[in-house]
């Protein structure tokens, strides 16, 4: 049982959050100086960044495909190190609000990111539902 909850605190939902731990929606993507819209067929953009395991960054490209890199989240010099792929300065502009900007694959990126919020996820608003034929947003 001491296994189990050493395991749950170290790796699990009992482990000490991040500070940027979450789901981050990609507003705006710079690349080389230009604003790349959100389209899915952008083969360079990003669109979602999560932050779940400090090692580890996962992101989102604009079709759907997840990629996970291992990641080097400095906050007191506020860099990320995202490996083989990007070198970022991060900025807090306000707690759901970042600001990325540095190198992705050696090209100028800056990005604006915004927190997503869970509790607005269908997950956590709907509650406990049997498994039904339809989809209840017929």
């Amino acid at each position: 049982m001491a296994l189990t909850w050493q395991g749950w605190q170290s790796y699990g939902g009992g482990r000490a959050k991040h500070d940027a731990y979450g789901i981050w929606s990609v507003t705006e993507f710079h690349l080389d100086g230009a604003l790349h819209p959100p389209m899915t067929t952008d083969e360079q953009r990003w669109q979602r960044v999560v932050f779940d395991q400090p090692e580890l960054v996962t992101y989102q490209r604009m079709n759907g495909e997840l990629v996970s890199a291992p990641a080097l989240f400095d906050d007191t010099a506020g860099t990320l190190e995202v490996s083989g792929t990007a070198t970022l300065t991060v900025e807090r502009l306000t707690p759901d609000q970042l600001r990325l900007h540095g190198h992705l694959d050696g090209r100028p990126v800056a990005m604006s990111l915004r927190r997503m919020d869970h509790n607005s996820f269908p997950l956590r608003t709907r509650g406990f539902n049997w498994v039904q034929d339809y989809p209840y947003f017929r």
